[in-house]
């Protein structure tokens, strides 16, 4: 085997200190995004309550709180198995491995059914809401061109309203669609292994394209992280000259 020479077997340790932290923050990801979809949603809906309604206070305790439900819906996962050093017959050595401990078995199930359907609540929170904002925009332009342009200059302002209100539009809906693109192939392979986990016969025979599958979900994962800056940097203007003033840079523009 490649690492015949290795004191431990890479796969138990990146499970438990790689691939089970990763799982956890990911879900950490996924409901603050929901809670921005949620935000966004409300500035558009009741822009004269949002703030209110969002306070920082209340944005900190959120965030607190998703780091605690989350960590205790994970914490099954880490709990029932650790890295210790066991003797190995095949390779005739002590090596560090991945051991279960008693009752395990148990709640992993309780873990594998919560993780079946929390993932999913943020998805629905982020389609809801984006739909949502993405109507209400579409109406408040339509209004506001009808109330607030003169006969008389409608046609003049009308394309520069339009534009604007399509670019905020694109960019709610492309950062909403590249999330959930991004992270649903992840859930839906989870959902897969929870699926055949008591099946050893099969979770053997799966597990190379899960494995190959997992490689692709982390590239998508790391496209998602790297491309919002880059969106709102290229299609809003104002985050471009906050952009700017805060690394120091003196040319805006005003696109």
């Amino acid at each position: 085997m490649y690492y015949a020479d290795l004191p431990f077997i890479p796969e138990d340790v990146d499970y438990l200190t790689g691939s089970l932290p990763h799982l956890l923050f990911t879900r950490v990801t996924a409901w603050i995004t929901a809670f921005v979809a949620l935000e966004r949603c409300l500035c558009i809906a009741i822009p004269l309550h949002v703030k209110t309604i969002v306070t920082p206070s209340r944005v900190a305790i959120y965030i607190v709180c998703t780091f605690v439900v989350v960590t205790g819906a994970q914490a099954g996962s880490f709990y029932t198995s650790s890295l210790e050093w066991v003797f190995n017959s095949l390779r005739n050595r002590t090596i560090m491995s991945r051991v279960w401990r008693e009752g395990s078995q148990e709640i992993e199930s309780i873990t594998y059914s919560v993780n079946l359907v929390f993932p999913f609540g943020s998805f629905i929170i982020v389609v809801v809401c984006t739909a949502i904002s993405a109507i209400q925009l579409r109406r408040k332009s339509k209004w506001r061109m009808k109330t607030t342009m003169a006969k008389s200059t409608r046609k003049d302002n009308e394309a520069d309203v339009v534009s604007k209100e399509k670019k905020v539009i694109k960019l709610v809906v492309m950062i909403s669609v590249i999330f959930i693109v991004s992270f649903l192939p992840s859930n839906i392979i989870h959902i897969t292994y929870c699926s055949i986990a008591s099946q050893p016969e099969l979770v053997y025979f799966y597990w190379p394209y899960l494995s190959i599958s997992y490689s692709f979900v982390k590239i998508l994962e790391a496209f998602n992280a790297s491309i919002s800056i880059v969106l709102y940097y290229v299609m809003s203007s104002k985050f471009r000259n906050n952009f700017y003033v805060l690394f120091g840079v003196k040319t805006t523009f005003t696109m």
